[in-house]
């Protein structure tokens, strides 16, 4: 079940007994969470019927009389358990036996977010996936993220323009968490009424993201081998090492020299050809049609070799005398001139 569909069943009040929510990608857990809370209390009090335990600290016999006590003037209570993956051997025990025949007035929720979820050898993991529904909110590839962003602002009535929806990705990285604070703040300006539609300028002006000088602008610079230009980027990076740290930068360079070397080595080049490979929005496709020429596959593959090199180098795993300014731009002109 995709997040969608999951957040549909709650948001329609079709509850299941039991979930189990896990994974990566904060963001996803928290609305579901929100979701639960608003949908299963509608029109209840919650101080009678929420109850929340912290799965390191929860004993099983606390849980299971929670789970089995009915609504207090409503037809469901909300027991949730944070940090889930921390529950004790014995409330696992405990909560298997309730799995049996769980209340029916009750939703149960367990919440935790780490990438590994339950051990399935457990009876506790056994029963719960037969009785309940698991949902692991897996953290998205670069690629999966401005689907995720249009599909966030679409249930909000709000367009964005393809150059800024880059832009975000580009300088924000892939935790749709952290984009979906700087989206908040991108509504909050959007007009009430009529069309609202994110813009390119509306991102430079509330983001922090430089109109000139930004890991997006670097990554095209690079492309089109604009030796000068890519150094100045990289410069001006550097002055902001909070808004542009160092992984992030390294990562979107090599997410960009991945795709050209696939492009180079599959000897794809039409622009509709180019989006349909990298599942990318086609207004971008002209971008690596204009880079495509200006590089073979060995240099691609050394350009690889020296992202790899920096990227040991700033993680401290290959000694180096290089500061991290220096490692950088070293790599730029590497990446430029090879």
């Amino acid at each position: 079940m995709t997040y969608a569909q999951l957040l549909g069943q709650i948001q329609k009040g079709q509850f299941a007994p039991v979930y189990y929510l896990f994974g990566e990608e904060g963001y996803y857990l928290d609305q579901l969470e929100a979701a639960l809370e608003t949908h299963v209390l509608a029109g209840a009090e919650p101080s009678f019927n929420l109850e929340i335990f912290y799965g390191p600290e929860a004993s099983g016999p606390a849980l299971v009389g929670s789970a089995r006590s009915f609504p207090v003037m409503a037809q469901r209570r909300l027991v949730l358990v944070r940090e889930a993956h921390r529950l004790r051997k014995d409330a696992q025990e405990a909560l298997a036996g309730y799995l049996d025949s769980p209340v029916a007035s009750t939703v149960l929720a367990f919440v935790h977010r780490e990438k590994k979820g339950l051990d399935a050898r457990t009876a506790f993991a056994r029963k719960l996936k037969a009785v309940g529904t698991v949902y692991e909110a897996k953290a998205l590839y670069e690629n999966q993220v401005p689907t995720a962003v249009e599909e966030l602002l679409a249930t909000r009535g709000i367009q964005i323009e393809p150059r800024a929806l880059q832009l975000l990705v580009a300088s924000l990285g892939t935790r749709l968490q952290r984009i979906a604070i700087e989206l908040d703040k991108l509504s909050l300006q959007l007009p009430a009424e009529g069309p609202r539609r994110i813009t390119e300028a509306l991102v430079h002006e509330l983001v922090g993201i430089d109109r000139e000088f930004n890991v997006f602008e670097l990554t095209l610079q690079l492309g089109l081998r604009q030796r000068a230009k890519a150094h100045q980027t990289v410069h001006y990076l550097l002055q902001q090492p909070k808004a542009n740290p160092s992984v992030l930068v390294i990562g979107q360079l090599a997410s960009y020299y991945t795709k050209l070397a696939l492009l180079k080595q599959e000897g794809i080049s039409g622009e509709k050809a180019i989006a349909d490979t990298l599942g990318i929005n086609p207004y971008f496709a002209k971008d690596y049609a204009r880079a495509l020429p200006l590089h073979t596959l060995p240099q691609l593959a050394a350009a690889l070799q020296y992202i790899a090199q920096a990227d040991r180098a700033l993680k401290g795993i290959t000694p180096t005398r290089m500061d991290e300014a220096h490692v950088l731009k070293t790599l730029v002109t590497q990446l430029v001139i090879h």
